[in-house]
């Protein structure tokens, strides 16, 4: 009885109370053990994107340099973004060179893909990027449409957003004109070189007057994020 007494009154409470401190303390390092192996998933997350965001820009640095290589007539200067406004997306964009550079108003900024801006002004050490597709583009841009025997003359008029491409009027008429034409810029003018690749023929939409057809074309450059530009210098400056 005085065993029994002291197992109910002692023993029990005591191995009760034990029980729950190894629980508890099992759950502490169970917490423990989870919130480290979330922050280690997490970290691996974060150098997987960091790795993806390296990869992606060593690969749009080697598409930059092949395009200089191939593209040795021009003179490119080759610049880094380092600010573009989420409110201002698709109007203009700074980049991280200027008049020290030997960079002037009205220089071409191209992408390895094709033309998207052109300066608008310039610091000693900064500039900043009209981009192709803003709607606030004060002058047009002269292009050509290259066909299998000779070109037409034509110039950007404006950016269709819905449809992502450009509006470009004919400034002569040719019945040979079709769907998946390449565009170049002209050079008419002077402000941007001759050859600088714009986009390809999108929509055409024929009219009794071929001057008055609706000609799209698709840009090849992605203008939804890019972080290096090349300056082609040689505009005139203002």
């Amino acid at each position: 009885m005085v065993t029994a007494a002291r197992y109910f009154i002692l023993d029990q409470p005591i191995q009760a109370s034990n029980r729950k401190l190894v629980d508890i303390l099992n759950l502490q390092n169970v917490t423990e053990e989870n919130r480290v192996l979330r922050e280690y998933v997490s970290s691996i997350a974060r150098n997987q994107a960091y790795t993806e965001n390296l990869e992606q820009e060593n690969a749009d640095l080697q598409a930059m340099l092949d395009f200089k290589n191939s593209n040795q007539g021009l003179d490119l200067l080759a610049s880094k973004v380092i600010f573009r406004d989420s409110e201002s997306w698709n109007n203009i964009i700074k980049i991280d060179v200027g008049s020290n550079d030997g960079v002037l108003v009205n220089d071409a900024v191209i992408v390895s893909e094709g033309l998207v801006g052109r300066v608008e002004s310039v610091t000693p050490t900064s500039s900043i990027v009209r981009l192709l597709i803003s709607p606030e583009l004060s002058s047009k841009v002269a292009v050509k449409i290259l066909l299998e025997e000779g070109s037409v003359e034509a110039i950007i008029d404006s950016y269709d957003a819905s449809e992502k491409a450009f509006n470009i009027i004919l400034l002569d008429t040719n019945d040979h004109i079709a769907l998946g034409d390449r565009i170049v810029t002209s050079g008419a003018g002077g402000l941007i070189p001759g050859g600088l690749l714009v986009g390809e023929i999108s929509l055409l939409e024929d009219s009794i007057n071929q001057l008055g057809s609706k000609i799209q074309v698709k840009p090849y450059a992605k203008f939804s994020g890019f972080e290096f530009v090349y300056v082609v210098r040689g505009g005139s400056d203002e």
